[in-house]
């Protein structure tokens, strides 16, 4: 043992050196930094008067900033190190908060962290009918899952950091920001591998036709590429940041650069709230049918109401599209799953049409004609996973402003134009028999707009810091388009369990379904890559290609308004009924 220390002995005598010479650097450097930062207190202050920051904890002391003021215990702070300190993480604060990075506003990390360990589970049981090296593919790629359990951490920290900042929450925050970032871009290498390894020549190029559009494997890959260099965008705008943080003046953009994007004040177009509800019965059909379901399978269902969009990706007909939603809480799991469905209309498969499906011939064996079809299944849209994230993100601001109306009252008759027309606007939103994605839009317009040509000092003088705040996080959920992520995923598990009810049906005749149809159809990227967040992806990002409609009797598919020329409501209600209990043998809850 004593010949191995001598053996070493200069070894360790070159460590000891290195770490020595590396602690002196350090003292060098944090003494550069605390010039750096005193020498620029000036100009931060400066801008600081401006904005609105919670109070910030440095170790043990809290330190308020005011009007460019920093303060602990009631008396300014004179030391400049200090005050730069503060400043630099008061900027990181409101940066992160003005233009958040991979934020998931409205969203439960904490049921976030339980969806996505049953995210996990479905996704073994579905991979469970194929071959080991297949089922090593599903579960490391067919779902980002690694990169998705690093959000949780992520959106807690954010929060954390925003209410109650401080030194070692930036740290924190920093840290689970670049390993999510570094496990996204990870995430769509593995699925691109996986794309170029369970594809062959022969099906890579074929297109894959939906209602709407179509889907190849090129197009899938161009997005995942594109979904790549905005992940290398936000890091490095997440690394600009930190250097600030740390004392790099040149890091640190403007803050008025990052107050939200105005838009135009000229006129106010005609709100969809003036408009009636679609004439068509289908709200009451869904809603009896996800009733009846539910207390067969001992759920609990929950009706949220009626979303009107000005546009829709995936429903084959003319705006407005009106979405009804609900939310089905099944016993044994502690998120319920958030589902939306088209009211303009319903659609069905139709069995009576020959088809080599086995699943399809065994449910004519069982008397089905016509078998319910929802248009917003994530297999029949590609970018159902967006249009759900904005259905969920306006579901949840408009309840917000229903719950707390931030401009009513009085006091706000006699402020500015801005307030007083955000006062009507939230008004006519919580009074409106439903959720108007225009009206909401026209909000989110106009309390931008205040908040730009106001400034966040001036407002919140007007109002409360907590206000503005408020209207903050209300811009942010319009643009994230990640509220409710947690009961989104629930549908995805939903989804898996009913394709491994029908796999392990078709064993007895056939294979499992082509794990690379898969891939193109059930791997729901514009869900799980966050596609339709603004503050992960910039611009719009569509995993189909738009062409003339397609009709829907090329996917043997007819409409409810089809079926009422022949049919009446009862028997429509029964081929529904009958839709659910072939799905409910499988063990699964279909639809």
């Amino acid at each position: 043992m004593q010949s191995l220390i001598h053996r070493h002995r200069g070894t360790l005598f070159f460590l000891l050196s290195a770490f020595l010479f590396i602690g002196i650097g350090l003292l060098v450097y944090y003494a550069q930094a605390e010039g750096v930062f005193a020498s620029n207190s000036s100009a931060f202050s400066r801008q600081f008067s401006q904005f609105i920051v919670p109070d910030i904890t440095i170790g043990s002391t809290t330190y308020s900033v005011s009007h460019g003021v920093v303060a602990t215990g009631g008396k300014v702070v004179t030391n400049p190190n200090t005050v730069s300190k503060v400043f630099r993480i008061a900027y990181f604060t409101i940066a992160n908060r003005l233009d958040p990075i991979m934020a998931l506003g409205g969203t439960d990390p904490a049921k976030l962290t339980l969806a996505i360990a049953a995210l996990r589970q479905s996704v073994d049981s579905l991979s469970a009918a194929y071959p080991s090296s297949i089922r090593t593919v599903l579960a490391n790629s067919f779902y980002p899952i690694a990169f998705l359990e690093t959000l949780p951490q992520l959106e807690k920290n954010r929060i954390a950091l925003l209410t109650h900042p401080s030194y070692s929450g930036a740290l924190l925050y920093n840290t689970s920001l670049q390993t999510a970032l570094t496990h996204y871009q990870s995430a769509l290498n593995e699925t691109a591998s996986a794309l170029d390894g369970l594809g062959s020549k022969s099906i890579a190029n074929n297109e894959y036709t939906f209602p709407n559009g179509y889907t190849t494997s090129g197009v899938f890959g161009a997005r995942l590429s594109a979904l790549a260099a905005s992940a290398e965008d936000d890091q490095q705008k997440a690394l600009a940041r930190f250097s600030c943080l740390q004392g790099n003046n040149t890091a640190c953009t403007p803050l008025q650069s990052l107050l939200p994007r105005t838009s135009s004040l000229s006129g106010v177009s005609t709100t969809l709230a003036a408009l009636p509800p679609p004439v068509t019965h289908v709200e009451s059909v869904l809603t009896s049918m996800e009733k009846t379901n539910a207390t067969v399978l001992g759920e609990q269902f929950m009706g949220l109401g009626v979303v009107a969009l000005t546009k829709s990706d995936c429903v084959p007909t003319t705006g407005p599209f009106y979405m009804y939603l609900w939310t089905i809480r099944d016993a044994h799991s502690p998120v319920p799953d958030f589902q939306f469905e088209s009211i303009n209309n319903m659609y069905f498969y139709d069995l009576r049409k020959k088809t080599s499906s086995a699943f399809y011939t065994d449910l004519q064996a069982h008397g089905l004609s016509f078998l319910g079809q929802r248009v917003s299944n994530f297999y029949e849209c590609p970018d159902s996973g967006i249009e759900s994230a904005r259905v969920a993100s306006l579901y949840r601001l408009a309840d917000s402003i229903a719950q707390r109306p931030l401009f009513l009252g009085k006091a706000f008759q006699k402020r500015s134009p801005l307030i007083k027309r955000a006062a009507t606007e939230e008004s006519e939103i919580t009074n409106a028999p439903f959720i108007s994605e225009d009206a909401i839009s026209q909000y989110v317009g106009t309390i931008s707009n205040l908040l730009s040509a106001t400034g966040e000092e001036s407002l919140a003088r007007q109002t409360s810091p907590d206000t503005v705040y408020a209207l903050e996080r209300r811009i942010a959920l319009y643009h994230d388009q990640s509220a409710l992520f947690d009961q989104q995923i629930q549908t995805a598990i939903a989804m898996n369990s009913i394709i491994a009810g029908i796999n392990a049906m078709m064993q007895k005749q056939s294979l499992p379904f082509n794990p690379f149809w898969l891939y193109l159809s059930r791997s729901y990227p514009a869900l799980f890559y966050l596609a339709g967040n603004e503050s992960v992806v910039r611009g719009h990002l569509s995993f189909f290609l738009q062409k003339a409609p397609v009709p829907l009797s090329s996917f043997q598919l007819v409409t409810l308004s089809d079926l009422d020329q022949s049919y009446s409501e009862s028997q429509i209600q029964n081929f529904l009924d009958l839709s659910s209990e072939e799905y409910r043998k499988l063990g699964v809850r279909g639809l």
